[in-house]
């Protein structure tokens, strides 16, 4: 009897731990649909416990196949099994076939992390979602469309940017076309304005703009598409009509979407006699002729003049104490200590005053930067010992110029 009680314990045991493991359910709503049209999808995920972070759950990406996930279409869920009730989450997603024809999408693999019911552990388990098949049916009666196109609706708009019927060689005329859709998204639409080859004529297309929007009911949108039209000879051109045939799903019907051509019409524009002509190119000739040599006069006789004062000013500036203090503050950039002190010893003396109480910073400073270069263990100085000279000499040119004449002092005799 006990042994045949342990057997019992150890068949049943596997059985419970089996049961316990994450589920992962698929479910089609329908195994066809009509190109451009959805399968709902919809994939479920059941712990017996509680899941700490959100599942990853798979793509499902396939050729000739769009994968959208529709709004809120993600919502937890409870359900008994086995009489007991275990938690989980519930996606939809939207399968569009492009084509007809058949599509299988292997497994999948979805991971999800659970707390174990036996260890209160938290566990990471990957799941095999079961292939998916399912396909593209053309609806009885719309098998000669090419494109197919099925939709609850479509439309084309027209509008011209210009005067068609009358152009004059050079001018232009702007075509757009806008195809509205509901029931489908806008991607399935081919391109709607056929290219254009005439002789005297050029076609200047832009890139399409497609929008698109998907609510609960559905997916809508549009495609956007203009051209250019530039008239290089006059003539006249026929711009050919735009048809769109496409399936009605509310009536089951072959339907076709139209907007008229129109005709580019393009004259010569009118000129003026050649003597007027050549009247008006000479007046401009003399005009344009007439400012060169004036300007030149100008600029013959202020250019020696302008060049003697900007030497002046140069010559002014390089004795000047802004250009002192500008060598300073370069010779510190430069880490020159040599070149810094010279520069310093000019400064003060185009500034017109020795050094004074407010320059024992600076003098402090240059002292610390002198030791560490020249002193008994040299080294190379701090960063901080540069930026505190600067400091230093910002502090004494400011206490030069706030000074007042009093106390400026005579100059040196011998600078």
């Amino acid at each position: 009897m006990r042994y045949l009680l342990l057997l019992l314990l150890c068949l049943a045991f596997p059985m419970t731990a089996a049961a316990e493991q994450p589920i992962l359910r698929t479910e089609l709503k329908t195994s066809a649909a009509i190109p451009g049209q959805p399968i709902e999808l919809r994939v479920t995920i059941l712990v017996p416990t509680w899941m700490p972070q959100p599942p990853r759950f798979p793509s499902f990406e396939t050729p000739s196949v769009i994968v959208r996930l529709p709004i809120g279409g993600a919502r937890p869920i409870s359900e008994r099994v086995d009489g007991e009730t275990w938690s989980g989450v519930t996606r939809r997603y939207r399968l569009y076939p492009m084509t007809a024809g058949s599509f299988r999408i292997p497994p999948q693999t979805a991971t999800v992390a659970f707390v174990d019911p036996q260890t209160r552990q938290p566990r990471t388990v990957e799941l095999l979602s079961s292939p998916l098949v399912f396909e593209g049916r053309v609806p009885q009666g719309a098998e000669t469309l090419v494109p197919f196109i099925a939709a609850d609706s479509l439309t084309l708009e027209q509008t011209l940017g210009g005067t068609a019927e009358s152009l004059e060689v050079g001018g232009a005329v702007t075509r757009r076309l806008i195809a509205r859709t509901e029931g489908v998204s806008p991607i399935f639409l081919p391109p709607l304005i056929p290219p254009l080859s005439a002789e005297g004529l050029s076609a200047y297309p832009k890139e399409p703009v497609v929008t698109e929007s998907e609510t609960e009911s559905g997916v809508s949108g549009s495609r956007a598409e203009s051209v250019t039209y530039l008239v290089e000879a006059a003539g006249r051109y026929a711009i050919p009509p735009v048809s769109l045939n496409w399936f009605n799903l509310r009536n089951q019907q072959v339907e076709t979407a139209r907007v008229e051509g129109f005709e580019i019409r393009a004259q010569v524009s009118a000129t003026r006699p050649a003597t007027r002509r050549w009247t008006g190119l000479l007046l401009w000739s003399f005009g344009i002729a007439l400012l060169a040599g004036l300007t030149g006069a100008v600029v013959w006789r202020i250019w020696p003049r302008l060049s003697a004062w900007r030497l002046e000013r140069r010559s002014s500036y390089l004795a000047s104490e802004a250009h002192a203090f500008a060598e300073i503050n370069e010779a510190l950039r430069a880490r020159h200590f040599d070149r810094t002190l010279r520069s310093i010893d000019l400064w003060r003396l185009r500034s017109h005053r020795p050094a004074a109480g407010e320059e024992e910073n600076l003098v402090r400073a240059l002292t610390e930067v002198g030791l560490a270069r020249y002193g008994r263990n040299p080294r190379r100085p701090a960063p901080e010992s540069w930026s505190t000279i600067g400091s230093a000499l910002s502090a004494a040119r400011q206490g030069k110029r706030d000074g007042s004449d009093e106390d400026r002092g005579l100059p040196f005799l011998n600078p």
